[in-house]
């Protein structure tokens, strides 16, 4: 995870993400333990080549957009080293010290140089308050930091603020208007077709939401009024799962019963302990969602919105 006076998590080898009490974190998984990385401490870097418990991580973050991601530094066998090299399309571009290939931030694809076209494999990462993560991974590890990191460049940031620098506003390549710029949303994507699902339209849904994108049935768990948002496939040990809440309003499958946490692990039922397999996808601002994925649609789906353009930045 990440803290800062907002905190968000990551979590690797499974998962990563970001959390927020008023604090936001990253939060990272290996499959044995989760971590959890404070805005506060890599909002001074924006980048982290990680190892941890012997798996290799690289973690990348921009406060303006409010977008995180994680992924496997190696390619074709070498283990790459990423920094910040510029600014491109609404955020920050990386470079690895290596070969020098250019690298989008937060969709792990080469844009330019001896690796172009190649893709970093992603791993899962979650946004969401210290309080709310810890509740969900209450053994989880945290990273230190010296309490003066806390003040600095961008102590002021928190997921949804709306700040655009000069030089961002003017490299971003599509402009669309159908939601506000800042509005945070949970971007998925399956099978090359993207989704954006508003925050708050899913806090007004409730805790899970169910749909179709492309041919793959998913789900959406999320916890209302928080940044605690994932989607996952239905498709468990070949069988489809469909999902409810029960007089409790816990998530619970209608197959058996089983219970389910946002994390998409069963915590009881005859399913305890299986775990559904995440989608890709990321929380993030509007404005960098869809000029990466200009034809995206937006849940719930209307008719007059295949027809909306999104327009090229001047």
């Amino acid at each position: 995870m990440v803290y800062s006076s907002r905190q968000a998590c990551l979590e690797s080898g499974g998962r990563c993400g970001f959390h927020e009490t008023r604090r936001s974190r990253h939060r990272l998984h290996d499959g044995k333990n989760t971590y959890a990385i404070p805005w506060w401490v890599i909002k001074n870097h924006h980048v982290a080549n990680l190892d941890l418990d012997e798996e290799e991580i690289l973690i990348t973050l921009c406060e303006l957009c409010s977008s995180a991601s994680a992924f496997d530094p190696r390619v074709d066998g070498e283990r790459l080293y990423f920094r910040i090299v510029g600014i491109y399309n609404g955020t920050h571009i990386l470079g690895d010290r290596e070969t020098g290939t250019y690298w989008l931030s937060f969709l792990g694809k080469a844009k330019h140089g001896p690796h172009e076209g190649k893709q970093l494999r992603r791993r899962r990462i979650d946004q969401a308050t210290w309080a709310d993560w810890l509740e969900l991974h209450p053994e989880t590890q945290v990273a230190f930091e010296e309490a003066g990191a806390r003040e600095g460049h961008g102590s002021h940031h928190y997921p949804g603020l709306k700040a655009f620098s000069p030089a961002i506003r003017e490299s971003i390549q599509v402009i669309d208007t159908r939601l506000p710029s800042n509005a945070l949303i949970l971007g998925v994507t399956v099978n090359g077709e993207d989704r954006a699902y508003p925050m708050k339209r899913l806090t007004r849904k409730g805790p899970l939401l169910q749909d179709q994108l492309g041919d793959q049935r998913i789900v959406v768990f999320h916890k209302p009024n928080t940044w605690m948002a994932a989607a996952f496939s239905r498709q468990l040990d070949g069988k489809r799962l469909d999902f409810e809440l029960n007089d409790e309003q816990k998530i619970i499958d209608r197959q058996t019963q089983s219970t389910w946490n946002l994390a998409g692990v069963a915590d009881s039922g005859p399913l305890r302990g299986k775990k559904l397999q995440p989608v890709t996808y990321i929380m993030e601002e509007w404005f960098i969602w869809v000029t990466h994925h200009p034809q995206t649609s937006i849940w719930p789906i209307k008719k007059q919105e295949a027809t909306t353009p999104a327009t090229p930045g001047q």
